[in-house]
């Protein structure tokens, strides 16, 4: 997993993709690699991150990579852009993983609608929805 300077390197739409990840991806390479990324996360939750709109640590594996470009490219530009918006985060900001988790549960997860108004054209909106399902129910 490439780190530069020691930061993990995130757009800002894969703080959201981490609340929702399930051992499922693109490739078993992607899948160790996301694995990983949100195991140290949940270990360290202190860990400074880099929030940058472009290729990042978890894109280092994914099979839609090319070149440091995604082939879905607008796609991911317009998820990183509502979800740096709906968080509040700034471009190329640092900060502990743990404030990032916080913004992205309270701001998008806390107030219906607002994931699904970010990505639910996503490839994995259908398990995203089923764990919002699985949480309301939890939560009743």
């Amino acid at each position: 997993m490439p780190e530069k300077s020691g930061r993990l390197i995130l757009r800002p739409h894969h703080t959201l993709c981490l609340q929702f990840f399930a051992g499922r991806g693109y490739s078993g390479e992607f899948v160790q690699n996301m694995f990983h990324i949100r195991q140290m996360l949940v270990e360290k939750p202190k860990r400074i991150i880099l929030l940058h709109s472009g290729a990042d640590d978890i894109c280092a594996a994914c099979p839609n990579n090319r070149s440091g470009r995604c082939r879905t490219q607008q796609k991911v530009d317009r998820y990183d852009e509502k979800c740096r918006r709906a968080c509040d985060f700034s471009p190329e900001q640092l900060l502990p993983w743990e404030e990032a988790n916080r913004r992205v549960r309270e701001r998008i997860l806390g107030r219906p609608g607002v994931r699904n108004r970010i990505c639910s054209d996503c490839l994995w909106n259908s398990l995203c929805q089923q764990q919002d399902v699985e949480n309301s129910v939890e939560n009743v």
